[in-house]
C-alpha cells in the first residue's frame, strides 16, 4: 500500500494518467525491484489496487502506457532523488560480482546465484537491468569462481602431480579418447574402490574426489 509521503509526491503530478503511472513505478521499484520498460503494461491487479488507492480511473493508464519517452525518464529521475533508487552501472556491476564471488564457490546453479542478484539489487534499492545482464554477471562470476577452485585445488600439488594432471588430456597410443574422458566412463560397479582400482589413481597419489572435481572444472572450460 501507498504511505502518505508516498501519495504525497504522486499527487505533485497533476493528471490522472501521470499519477498512476508514477504510482507503478513506484510500485514496481519497490517489488520486483525495476521499473517498467516503455510500452510494458501493469499487471491488472495491481494496477486496480494503485487507482483505487489513487481514486482514478485504471484505464488513464493507457495514456501513460503510449505516452511521452521524456515523461518516463523524468518519474526514473524522481525515484532517484525521491526515494533513494539507483540506476545499475558498470561501477554497481563490479561490486556485485565481488559480492557474488563466494556465493558462487558453494554452487554451481544458476538460478541461484541470478535469485541471489536480484535479492541483493533490491536490497541495495538498485533498479534491476534487464534479466540477460544479470544473468552474464551470474555466469561470469561462476566461472571466475571455477577457477579459482581449480588453483585452490591443485595449490597442494607436486611437479610430479601437475605432469600426471597433464597427462589426462593426453590421448594415449592405441586409445579412442583421452584419459580424462575414460575417467569419467563409470564403471560396472560404481564405487570408490572400483574407480580407484581400474585406473591405479592411488598409486599417482592424487585424492579421487579432486581428480573428479578438477575433470569437472577442466570439461567446464573447454
Amino acid at each position: 500500500m501507498l504511505s502518505d509521503d508516498d501519495l504525497r509526491l504522486i499527487r505533485r503530478h497533476r493528471r490522472a494518467s501521470t499519477q498512476l503511472g508514477f504510482a507503478v513505478q513506484l510500485g514496481y521499484a519497490h517489488y520486483p525491484g525495476r521499473v517498467l520498460r516503455f510500452g510494458e503494461a501493469a499487471h491488472p491487479q495491481i494496477l486496480a489496487v494503485l487507482a483505487s488507492h489513487l481514486g482514478v480511473d485504471p484505464a488513464a493508464f493507457n495514456e501513460y502506457l503510449h505516452g511521452r519517452e521524456t515523461t518516463r525518464r523524468e518519474h526514473l529521475l524522481e525515484l532517484q532523488r525521491d526515494f533513494g533508487f539507483r540506476s545499475f552501472s558498470a561501477g554497481i556491476y563490479r561490486e556485485l560480482a565481488g559480492w557474488l564471488l563466494p556465493i558462487a564457490m558453494t554452487t554451481e546453479v544458476g538460478t541461484v546465484l541470478v535469485g541471489a542478484l536480484i535479492d541483493e539489487l533490491r536490497e541495495q534499492k538498485v533498479l534491476a537491468p534487464a534479466l540477460s545482464t544479470i544473468e552474464r554477471l551470474a555466469w561470469e562470476t561462476r566461472r571466475r569462481a571455477e577457477r579459482l577452485v581449480f588453483v585452490r585445488l591443485t595449490a597442494a600439488f607436486t611437479d610430479v602431480q601437475r605432469a600426471q594432471l597433464d597427462a589426462l588430456l593426453v590421448v594415449q597410443p592405441g586409445a579412442r579418447m583421452t584419459t580424462l574422458a575414460m575417467l569419467r566412463q563409470p564403471p560396472r560397479r560404481p564405487t570408490p574402490a572400483t574407480f580407484m582400482a581400474r585406473h591405479g589413481l592411488a598409486r599417482q597419489g592424487a585424492h579421487p574426489h579432486s581428480i573428479l572435481r578438477i575433470s569437472q572444472t577442466i570439461d567446464e572450460s573447454t
